[in-house]
């Protein structure tokens, strides 16, 4: 069946002329009389709709460039096909930000500093505050901790171990302990900071990475994919920032100071705030992702890439343990 003869009923809800149609990152895109189009099927409650929607349209209308939804012709967010729900999006082609270029990340630490700091006035209060996650962050570490320990027995029950396996057991006492030591740092500064009421929350992206920053043929960034977006504290985004961007270049300690600054030239953090970033980043959270995925493969195929990673992230361990005491001690100067 051609791809216009499947989604035609569902294109055919909104006021756009199809010209054509091609499947690209994991969904529909459909060249359009009204420029380039992105059709999704989408899992999200109309109010997690709704509130993305809102975000949006405040973003836009402070030069942000983003993957606004487009309303139906019966002034929906989303159209119904077979019991499913869609979503048609601005979009543009081009390229993944690339972590090793250091302008590129300044270029997107500036854009999130700056997100961050977007008055929320618009949207009411009790709207946001119902997608308030910042209290799931001590839970999921903690879920993350239970699952090393299923992964781990999972292991060794097996009856031969592959290198990815041997090196794996060699190196989970040294993660589960660090993940362990993370929770328990991250847990008194929580306590702390709640109790003085330092933890400021904003609007984040919560999945602000590399496969939704995207710089177009004349170099703007555009942020896309705002599914994961909540009320949460704000170094969630720049956390899952600086430490991909370290992952791919060494922990350089100059290169991650000066994306830190960058944020905060902008948009200010209280002590609370630092010392949660220098605990996060502390967390093993790669050798969860690792462990997380080699558990979810098919047994009988375990890909080679998963130990080159897994070599990787033991290979660095010193130069990320000495980016974080740079860090805490340039944080407390």
């Amino acid at each position: 069946m051609h791809l216009f003869e499947q989604y035609e009923n569902i294109v055919n809800q909104y006021n756009i002329q199809v010209r054509n149609f091609y499947k690209g990152r994991g969904a529909i895109l459909i060249e359009t009389d009204l420029g380039l189009k992105l059709l999704k099927e989408v899992q999200l409650h109309e109010d997690k709709l709704m509130f993305i929607y809102q975000l949006q349209e405040i973003l836009r209308a402070q030069g942000f460039y983003i993957d606004t939804m487009l309303h139906t012709k019966d002034g929906e967010l989303f159209a119904r096909e077979d019991h499913k729900k869609y979503v048609l999006k601005d979009w543009t082609e081009g390229r993944e930000i690339y972590f090793n270029d250091k302008n590129e990340v300044l270029v997107a630490v500036r854009h999130l500093a700056k997100m961050h700091s977007v008055n929320l006035q618009p949207i009411k209060k009790c709207v946001y505050e119902r997608f308030d996650k910042s209290d799931c962050l001590l839970d999921a570490l903690t879920r993350h901790n239970k699952e090393l320990i299923r992964m781990r027995n999972s292991i060794k029950r097996m009856g031969s171990w592959s290198e990815f396996d041997l090196l794996y057991l060699e190196s989970f006492d040294y993660y589960y302990m660090e993940a362990k030591k993370a929770i328990y740092l991250i847990n008194k500064v929580y306590e702390e900071a709640q109790r003085c009421h330092n933890l400021s929350k904003v609007i984040i992206h919560g999945q602000y990475n590399h496969h939704n920053l995207i710089f177009d043929d004349t170099n703007k960034l555009h942020i896309f994919n705002f599914e994961y977006a909540a009320y949460h504290l704000p170094i969630i985004d720049l956390y899952s920032m600086i430490r991909k961007t370290m992952e791919k270049n060494d922990w350089d300690v100059k290169f991650g100071l000066e994306a830190f600054d960058e944020y905060t030239r902008i948009y200010c953090l209280n002590k609370q705030e630092l010392e949660l970033m220098a605990y996060l980043l502390m967390y093993p959270e790669k050798f969860w992702k690792i462990s997380n995925y080699y558990f979810n493969l098919n047994k009988a195929w375990k890909p080679k890439q998963t130990l080159v990673k897994l070599r990787k992230l033991v290979a660095q361990e010193e130069k990320k343990k000495c980016f974080i005491e740079k860090f805490i001690h340039y944080i407390k100067c």
